[in-house]
Formats: structure tokens, sequence, C-alpha cells
């Protein structure tokens, strides 16, 4: 037996699905690790490249970050069945965590690139530096949106 819902029950119910579907979620506790792998794999594919004189190595090391992090991130907004828009919060966190990440890989690759040291030490060394830096990030942002939003339960 199905039972219609009054107008006003009806529009409460699309106020709490409105709500629920405007407040942020989470990311889950893979994905910081997960782009951080993505970048130590970046920095040993790099530093391959480099101290072994691959240029086309070196292509493939830098091409392939975009894609497999923006699929994992599209994988990760769609995790609740509904895409979900990072809030304005989210765009100040992943510019200052972008310019974190090119600033630790640029100066630990240019520091050991200087100090002579093997590239493919130097390149494992800056992509898991800058794997750390998102991962942190991503467990700051966790944190704000489990304070901000408590009753979420996650």
């Amino acid at each position: 037996m199905d039972k219609s819902l009054t107008p006003a029950e009806a529009l409460e119910l699309a106020g709490r699905a409105t709500a629920a579907a405007a407040r942020p979620v989470p990311p889950p506790d893979w994905y910081g690790p997960a782009i951080g792998a993505v970048f130590l794999a970046q920095g040993l594919v790099i530093g391959t490249a480099m101290q072994f004189d691959l240029d086309w190595l070196m292509i493939v090391g830098c091409a392939m970050v975009g894609p497999v992090i923006g699929a994992l991130a599209g994988a990760v907004s769609r995790l609740s069945g509904v895409v979900n828009r990072p809030s304005p919060a989210a765009a100040k966190v992943a510019v200052r965590t972008a310019f974190a990440i090119a600033l630790v890989e640029l100066g630990l690759g240019g520091l050991g690139w200087w100090a002579g040291l093997p590239m493919l030490l130097v390149g494992a060394v800056a992509g898991a530096a800058a794997g750390g830096v998102f991962w942190r990030a991503m467990r700051g942002v966790t944190e704000q949106i489990r304070r901000e939003c408590p009753e979420d339960g996650r």
C-alpha cells in the first residue's frame, strides 16, 4: 500500500534531501595514500628518466599524473551515488596543496641535482615527500569536515 505524501511532507523531505546533498563528504581513508603513491611513482619514473637519460620516460612520468589523479578524484566524487561538488574552502586547500607539492618536488629535486646525488634516489624522495604533503592535506580536509558535520557519523 502506497501512502501519498502531503505537500508539506514532500517539501520537508525535499529540504532534507537538498541539505544532505549539500553537506560535504570526507574523502575515503584510501584517497590520500593512493594519490601519494601516484606522486611517488611519478618521482621514481622521472628520477629513472633523468639518471639514465631517457627523455621519453620523462614525458611519460609527467603525463601520467593528471589522468591517474583525475580518475581517482572522479571515483571519489561519485562514491555516494551523487556527484559531490567541492566547497569553496576545499578550493583554497587545493591551491595551497598544489603549490606546496610543486615547491617540495622542485626544491628537493633541485637540491639533489645540485648535490650530484643519483637522480633515481632524488626522484623517489621528492615523490614521496610530495605524496606526504598531499596525504597530510587530505587528513586536514577530512578532520575539518568531521568537525563541521559531526552528525555525519563517519
